[in-house]
């Protein structure tokens, strides 16, 4: 519970030392008694009409004299979690500039800044054109929150004011409710943005009515209040209770936290002791708890608030007391724990206190977090995998029977679970939208990682590391110089001392640059080096049992080894038991006599015959059974690709002499260049389909890299107009398509083919794309764009870096297309898509052309054939899903050629640097002139530079590179 509060005190200066602090930690006037930290106001819901309590802390003594009774608990009253204020976010680890996607109870949001209103909006994350997150659009030059599929924009009220794609002489498409973007009630207090997680309208003002728990020290301008927030693999229900338990400070976060010492003997190493703690007035809206140092409450649904007693000589001091006494040190921690989606949390800290308030101002926050991160990463593992046995039997609702909890030092845990129980059924209220299944849980290293989890979301953290990583460089860059300097001066220009402390600058700078990789290697090597010692020290434990496992593995797997043969210095010999007459095989263990168990068989002189029916006999040989053979399937090329029919049986053999792939005469046209590319992507065919098939989207979607057509009238930044698009000859085999400046076709399943219009004498251009269904939310592309015009420019130029402008393009619309296909899963799929998207204009003809085909003659999705369950795999992080190397460089020659090519280049460049160096520094000053030197020594800090950049070069164009539309 005190974890972070500790964390952050270990590493500020010793006036952070925190001692036990008295109740008046809240109380900025004299007159203000304890009662007033604590304030029950009911509201009474129109749907139930019943009481509920809300909390109000505040340092009004006013508040306390008009408060009311609070009425009697109603029987079987429930926790309604949706008539709740939710945090989303600190305001400080915002950007005004760019919307932000986040999720609370499994609700999609955008959290953006309209500065014609200046406040923070809350909206759902859902285009309602062809649901699109609006959290990867930007905020245009009107202040408007604008999609960046196909630039539809919307006001703070969530009201659609433009459809660059709407004619302007047609009906005013924008104006329609269906074109509305859902709008959720937001508010800011404690610097945190707290949204209403309803957009119905009746809730529009709910802010007059029920506002957000108010915490007055969090508005007190003489206590410290740094902000942090952290996402976590684990769920809202582990991560409350483990803020509630100080008992596990001592063990969990040994070494990382000071801890109180025991006032008895210590009876371990951690020096953990009884505690006492115990729960007082639980209720629906949560719980209070007295605790030995101070007291503690647990505010439904999200905040968790601990504060210590203020006491002298044991006793309650009077108001007399407190005016006469001089201001004490006061510290509150304030935990805010908020339920994402089922195995994942964010949690919102802060531990405001009144002393060493300067230490905030001068410290950045980034390094508060150092050892705030540090703690968490110490138990998160533990929490992740604690939840899955919690969910294995049964969940909260068993979580009595199956835990052992007989101390005081449980009691805040097991009345958190009690209430959960008593007032949610022991669990989140998720309203349907996940199945109560836990996501699978990704690797370790996975589970731990800082930067997709804080760094990202932590303005203060990410800005450092984007610093650091500049000064990395920097300092690497620098030391060079400095050799390179001592190197090229002459002996008598510089002195010793002056070339010694040049030197060690150099070192000290080299060093330092390379200290983070230096840290991450230690620790693996500590993690590791402690792994190994406790196997040595397990005597005959778990390392016993890997024996065990392996030779096992052996005994029961004999036949895939050759009897009497010798398999990786395994020896296998029969060996006939006298009673059974049954063969048995046995392995002869290595030895320092190979001849050992082979030799000591019994054999009984005279007496032993051969037994014909005790022998295995030959039948034919085993590749001629027809179970032997492996699947062909029939196979062909053209136009350069591999095309395959799926399905090996015998029959279609000659499949080829029937029916042919599609053939397009262009591609085999010389006067025509073809090259060809492919890429794998995280999202399905469907959605891959559609998006090759829409043309409205390129302008926002790929602003800034591809080159459109400007409208001879602008209505926005990016040149967006109306296309006029219409769909022909829909059958089973696809459709034909008429576009403005040409023709295209579907060739189902695969092939879409655009063309222009026969114009004799002019330049032509095709684009082919080849889309593959590979499983579901993932597909593959192939690509070709042949032309008549500028073909000597794909002979000299290699084929990977036209491949660095495409992908920059499949990238800039890579996560959006991700997510929207997640949005469409949720709504019910193909089938459903008509009536969830918004498409009434002609833009859109081609793609509502393609879901038509899809529903008419597929029942809207992929035929699986019963290979998979139909759910999407888990996202990924957004870094893992924007990888080129695995989704693109592996499965093209020209792209592997030159990351190897180029990474081979970066350490050329290192040597050339060091070697320059090297022959500066041993070559006589007087055989050498000062220029030859100046040179050398220059070009050995442009060669290291150089590589530097090139290292920079080759992860952004083979590796990751993210795009942000917002900051375009």
């Amino acid at each position: 519970m005190d974890v972070l509060m500790r964390a952050s005190s270990a590493i500020v200066p010793s006036p952070c030392a925190v001692n036990p602090i008295n109740t008046t930690q809240f109380l900025t006037k004299p007159n203000l008694s304890r009662q007033n930290l604590m304030v029950f106001k009911p509201l009474v819901h129109k749907n139930t009409s019943k009481s509920r309590l809300f909390t109000a802390l505040s340092s009004n003594p006013a508040t306390a004299e008009s408060m009311e009774e609070p009425k009697p608990e109603v029987e079987n009253e429930k926790f309604d979690w949706y008539s709740e204020w939710y945090p989303v976010m600190p305001v400080c680890d915002l950007d005004k500039r760019v919307p932000h996607a986040k999720k609370v109870l499994g609700l999609d949001l955008v959290v953006w800044w309209d500065r014609n209103e200046n406040e923070w909006k809350v909206f759902d994350d859902l285009c309602p054109h062809r649901l699109a997150p609006l959290s990867e659009g930007r905020i245009d030059q009107w202040g408007r929150l604008q999609c960046v599929y196909h630039g539809w924009c919307f006001n703070a009220s969530g009201d659609c004011k433009l459809i660059p794609q709407a004619p302007p002489d047609g009906p005013p498409l924008h104006t329609f409710k269906k074109a509305c973007v859902g709008v959720y009630p937001s508010t800011v207090q404690h610097d945190i943005v707290w949204f209403w997680p309803n957009t119905d309208p009746q809730y529009k003002d709910i802010i007059m009515k029920k506002k957000p728990p108010y915490i007055p020290v969090l508005e007190d301008p003489s206590f410290t209040k740094t902000i942090g927030n952290r996402e976590f693999p684990f769920g809202y229900e582990v991560l409350i209770e483990n803020l509630m338990d100080p008992a596990h400070v001592p063990y969990a976060h040994y070494g990382l936290l000071p801890n109180l010492t025991p006032t008895a003997v210590r009876v371990d190493r951690e020096g953990g002791r009884p505690l006492d703690m115990s729960v007082k007035k639980l209720d629906v809206n949560g719980f209070f708890a007295e605790r030995e140092w101070g007291n503690s409450e647990f505010i439904a649904p999200c905040i968790y608030h601990a504060f210590s007693a203020d006491q002298v000589d044991g006793t309650e001091t009077s108001a007399e007391t407190k005016k006469a006494s001089p201001a004490k040190r006061r510290v509150s921690l304030i935990f805010i724990g908020v339920p994402v989606s089922p195995g994942h949390s964010r949690l919102i800290w802060t531990f405001p206190r009144n002393f060493g308030v300067w230490i905030d101002k001068i410290v950045p926050r980034w390094f508060f977090h150092i050892g705030q991160n540090l703690v968490l990463d110490s138990d998160l593992y533990i929490l992740h995998v604690q939840e899955r046995k919690i969910a294995n039997i049964g969940g909260s609702k068993n979580w009595h029977k199956a835990c052992f909890v007989p101390s005081k030092s449980d009691a805040l845990v097991a009345g958190f679970r009690r209430w959960l129980n008593k007032y949610s059924d022991g669990e989140v209220d998720w309203r349907g939208k996940f199945s109560g299944a836990l996501p699978p849980s990704p690797p370790r290293q996975q589970l731990l990682e800082r930067y997709w989890s804080h760094v990202v979301n932590c303005k203060s953290c990410n800005t450092a590391h984007k610093g650091l990583n500049a000064l990395e460089v920097i300092l690497q860059v620098v030391s060079v110089g400095l050799i390179g300097i001592v190197a090229a001066t002459k002996q008598n220009a510089m002195s010793m001392v002056a070339r010694t402390i040049m030197v060690s600058m150099a070192i000290i700078c080299f060093a330092a640059s390379k200290c983070n990789r230096f840290h991450s290697i230690l620790v693996i090597s500590i993690s590791y080096e402690y792994l190994k010692d406790t196997q040595k020290r397990e005597e005959g434990g778990e390392a016993a049992m890997d024996v065990l496992r392996a030779s096992s593995a052996i005994v029961l797997s004999p036949c895939v080894i050759p009897i009497s043969k010798t398999h990786q210095n395994l020896m296998f010999k029969p060996l006939v038991h006298k009673k059974t007459s049954k063969s048995k095989l046995f392995t002869a263990l290595p030895s320092s006599n190979p001849a050992t168990l082979t030799e000591s068989m019994e054999v009984e002189s005279g007496k032993e015959k051969f037994d014909w029916y005790s022998e295995w006999y030959p039948v034919m040989p085993v590749h001629t059974f027809k179970k032997a053979c492996v699947g062909v399937y029939p196979s062909t090329m053209q136009h350069d690709i591999v095309w395959f029919w799926p399905n090996t049986d015998p029959q279609y053999k000659d499949i080829i002499l029937k029916k042919k792939p599609p053939y397009f005469p262009i591609l085999e046209d010389p006067s025509f260049t073809k090259m060809i590319g492919n890429r794998e992507f995280p999202y399905g065919y469907e959605v891959l389909i559609e998006n090759l098939m829409d043309p409205a989207h390129a302008p926002y979607a790929h602003y800034g890299l591809m080159r459109t057509r400007t409208p001879t009238v602008k209505v926005d930044r990016e040149g967006g107009r109306p296309l006029d698009m219409s769909v022909k000859k829909l059958d089973v085999n696809g459709f034909f398509a008429k576009r403005e400046w040409g023709n295209s076709e579907f060739i189902a399943p695969c092939i879409f083919h655009a063309f222009t219009v026969d114009q004799v004498g002019k330049s032509e251009g095709f684009y082919d794309f080849f889309c593959v269904p590979v499983s579901p939310g993932h597909s593959r592309l192939i690509w070709s764009n042949p032309r008549n015009f500028g073909v000597w420019i794909d002979k000299i130029v290699p084929r990977w870096f036209s491949h660095i402008g495409l992908n920059l393009i499949l990238d800039s619309d890579l996560y959006l297309l991700h997510v929207q296909e997640r949005k469409i899963e949720n709504i019910g799929g193909s089938k459903n898509w008509q009536k969830a998207c918004f498409v009434p204009t002609k833009s859109d003809a081609l793609v509502a052309g393609f879901r038509r085909w899809l529903n008419k003659y597929s029942d809207g999705e992929v035929d699986w054939r019963g290979k998979f369950s139909g759910a999407l795999p888990p996202s990924p992080p957004r870094e893992r899903l924007l990888e080129r190397y695995w989704s693109h460089v592996v499965n093209c020659k020209s792209c592997n050629t030159a990351h190897k090519g180029l990474n081979a280049l970066e350490v050329i460049l290192q040597v050339v640097s060091v070697g320059l160096i090297g022959i500066v520094a041993a070559t006589k000053h007087n055989a050498m002139s000062m220029v030859a030197r100046t040179t050398m020594v220059s070009m050995a800090i442009l060669c290291f530079a150089a590589s530097k950049w090139l290292a920079h070069f080759i992860k952004k164009i083979f590796h990751y590179h993210d795009y942000n539309h917002a900051l375009r």
